[in-house]
């Protein structure tokens, strides 16, 4: 009898973060499939819902996405004298019913206990389970060895709450068996840490070193009311340039904090041998636009090297991750690489031993395509450039690092296929600014500055 998970299927699972619910429907058939996705953000005054109101909450959320995407999914609920109980249709065909519904929810939410406790009398159909330290280490070390990368960290960023994860391959020597075969095992790191009220944030983006990030001016009171306004009101994204000029600073001086707290947490990160991943999810990371974003994490983690980054806007890691990672094996639904992942981007941030004044080439290179002619590429130091791959899986680089510009694993020359082994590569970025970054000494400098970084679109 065939598994359910790999053949014609829908699943729903659902992320209830530190302050927010990500909702993804799978739908697959074959080799084939999609996602139907929805994020909003929680109540600000959960807490205070009555067991009624909460039930009627979750009810409605899902009679909600039920409209969204034009799919059935809940039966008529059930009224007795014990409240509202709801069960799920099962699934029929597309549009219609699931084979089952899971919703994680993360232990870092406020609410952890009233939502666990709501969902399981809302519906006995709901697989509930607890987003942890240990569940992350569970998930990264099945999901990297799922992709093939030997060091993978996740980042998850959020206005009031930041939290960091990562795994890396290592040797177990003490274990050896008799044809000298080292049994593979990972380390595992983690940091995090949740800010309380507005009044604690609004302290803190007011403090001088905060500041020395900005490139946008603002009186202090202006900024407050800025932040005070987003915090009550939060939003996925945004036209401001205010605010995604506040979020890229807060990251870095956030992700800074946070590595002076635990120096391993991103040590060595994209400089060991091997390959790399970084994966973003959270509220924050469809704010700054995506220079900016990679701009605050590379300064925050201080990175230099080359390493891939996926920003995951629908939490798909935790909705879905587990379910990927455990392939043809999974109780809920099969994914392949095609079907599962968003888009890669390829990051090398080169050594440069050159004055902090200087402004040469420092990389030329050739994209190839099987189907149209190639393109020259070229990145200036003291500048972010970005490479946009139009057909991946057609297409090709090859290039190399020039005056005293480097990378210790491309010290031959970078050779790169923007598809392989089901992955896609929708960029290459290369961050040929000074090592280390500078900031300073006040917004205008950092407002040149940041104009010359972003400025970086060299073709022929």
């Amino acid at each position: 009898m065939e598994l359910s998970s790999l053949t014609k299927n829908a699943y729903l699972s659902i992320y209830i973060s530190h302050s927010f619910l990500c909702a993804n429907l799978a739908y697959t058939e074959g080799s084939k499939g999609y996602f139907l996705k929805d994020k909003s953000f929680l109540p600000n005054n959960l807490e205070v819902f009555t067991d009624s109101e909460i039930v009627e909450y979750w009810l409605n959320y899902f009679r909600t996405l039920e409209k969204k995407w034009g799919w059935s999914l809940l039966q008529r609920p059930k009224v007795s004298t014990g409240g509202i109980k709801v069960d799920f249709l099962p699934f029929k065909s597309e549009g219609s019913g699931v084979f089952g519904c899971k919703v994680s929810v993360s232990k870092n939410n406020v609410n952890y206990g009233r939502i666990f406790e709501s969902l399981r009398k809302f519906s006995l159909n709901i697989k509930i389970l607890g987003i942890s330290k240990d569940s992350d280490q569970q998930l990264l070390e099945k999901f990297a060895d799922s992709l093939g990368y030997d060091d993978v960290l996740l980042m998850d960023l959020h206005s009031r709450f930041f939290k960091m994860a990562r795994v890396e391959k290592k040797e177990d020597r003490s274990k050896k068996n008799l044809s000298n075969v080292h049994l593979l095992d990972y380390d595992f790191n983690h940091i995090k840490v949740r800010w309380g009220d507005s009044r604690e944030l609004l302290n803190l983006l007011n403090a001088p070193k905060y500041k020395t990030f900005l490139s946008k001016h603002v009186p202090s009171n202006l900024m407050s009311n800025i932040w005070g306004n987003f915090l009550q009101s939060p939003v996925f994204k945004t036209d401001s340039e205010l605010l995604r000029d506040f979020v890229r600073a807060y990251i870095t001086i956030q992700l800074l904090s946070l590595c002076s707290d635990n120096p391993r947490i991103s040590r060595d990160f994209a400089v060991k041998p091997g390959k790399n991943l970084l994966w973003l999810t959270g509220d924050l990371v469809d704010i700054p636009d995506f220079k900016e974003l990679l701009v605050a994490i590379i300064d925050g983690l201080q990175l230099r090297g080359t390493f891939d980054i996926v920003l995951d806007a629908d939490s798909l890691i935790y909705t879905f991750g587990k379910a990927f990672s455990m392939g043809k094996n999974s109780d809920e639904i099969f994914f392949t690489k095609e079907m599962f992942l968003p888009k890669f981007t390829m990051v090398l941030a080169p050594d440069m031993d050159l004055r902090n004044d200087s402004r040469k080439a420092v990389f030329h290179g050739t994209l190839f395509s099987r189907k149209e002619k190639s393109t020259e590429v070229f990145a200036m130091s003291s500048e972010i450039t970005q490479i946009t791959i139009r057909e991946p899986e057609k297409m090709y680089l090859e290039g190399k690092f020039i005056k005293n510009a480097y990378i210790e694993k491309y010290r031959k020359g970078v050779e790169f296929q923007c598809f392989e082994d089901g992955i896609t590569w929708e960029q290459i970025v290369l961050d040929c600014r000074i090592k280390p970054v500078t900031y300073g000494p006040n917004v205008r400098a950092n407002n040149i500055k940041f104009n010359m970084w972003l400025s970086g679109e060299h073709y022929s």
